[in-house]
């Protein structure tokens, strides 16, 4: 027979679901917003491909209508020095984003990448360029919705960055003639070299009396 007691050290009581999430909010509201930190390389090519580094910004934000946030996982394998088998560590692997943008009707996010993926493999003269030339970092900032004196605003509070990152594939897509006023939509598949995650340095401490 077990006694409960309130004076037993480190017990407390556990708090509730919803006593928890009116103090800290949950995060319902998808914002986000992705920059990227073109090489000079690439900006050169952009710029005689007829892009503005403004261009570049507003096309990929303004037409990116979902975005899966990457992140990475421990690469392990079996281990036995005497007993039963373990998993050990060996390295780490990182996952592709997927960046689905709707098709402006002048066309130019598709040849954005179009012209981007030119320069990791040119299909003319069947070459591979330099890593250094193509690859960039991007920037995953994820917002949350937070009061601050009275007004509900948006503040970025993790940030994803993919190190060394470019486009590996454009993804087709299909045109239906009975599709009406349906967006046309494509899918680019984004890999990396690494991924790092930085968070906001300030917490929300009380979001119900913010």
């Amino acid at each position: 027979m077990y006694e409960e007691s309130s004076n037993l050290y480190g017990w407390i009581e556990p708090p509730k679901f919803k006593d928890f999430f009116d103090k800290v909010g949950i995060h319902t509201t998808n914002k986000y917003d992705v920059k990227l930190n073109l090489s000079p390389h690439m900006s050169e090519i952009f710029m005689g491909a007829g892009f503005t580094w403004h261009e570049i910004n507003d096309l990929v934000s303004f037409t990116l209508t979902n975005v899966t946030i990457p992140n990475g996982a421990i690469n392990t394998t079996a281990v036995r020095t005497y007993g039963e088998n373990f998993e050990m560590p060996y390295s780490k692997s990182y996952d592709t984003s997927n960046f689905t943008h709707y098709l402006d009707n002048n066309g130019k996010i598709h040849k954005f990448y179009n012209v981007w993926m030119k320069e990791i493999y040119n299909p003319y003269t069947r070459t591979v360029g330099y890593n250094s030339n193509y690859a960039c970092d991007i920037s995953l900032l994820l917002y949350r919705r937070v009061r601050i004196l009275g007004e509900f605003k948006h503040e970025p509070f993790i940030e994803i960055t993919m190190e060394k990152a470019y486009p590996k594939a454009m993804n087709p897509f299909s045109m239906q003639g009975l599709s009406g006023n349906a967006p046309t939509q494509f899918d680019v598949t984004m890999v990396c070299r690494r991924i790092f995650a930085k968070y906001r340095a300030t917490p929300i401490n009380d979001y119900a009396n913010q």
